[in-house]
């Protein structure tokens, strides 16, 4: 099994934004009930008492299994 999911994020606070563009988890099967999941940098704008910040996040790797 192999399942690709995409969105974006917006989040705001009292005095900060914050939007996320190009999110992307990659889940792939390694057993029947466990899956590697990576999840792929997506492109950040965060702003804050007037200053904008921009860059990429992080890539991450995980596993999950089910009982």
């Amino acid at each position: 099994m192999r399942q690709l999911e995409a969105g974006s994020t917006f989040s705001r606070t009292e005095n900060e934004r914050g939007r996320s563009i190009g999110e992307a988890l990659l889940r792939v099967g390694v057993a029947p009930r466990a899956e590697l999941r990576i999840v792929l940098n997506s492109f950040a704008v965060a702003r804050a008492d007037g200053q904008t910040t921009r860059g990429f996040e992080d890539i991450s790797l995980g596993t999950r299994s089910s009982s």
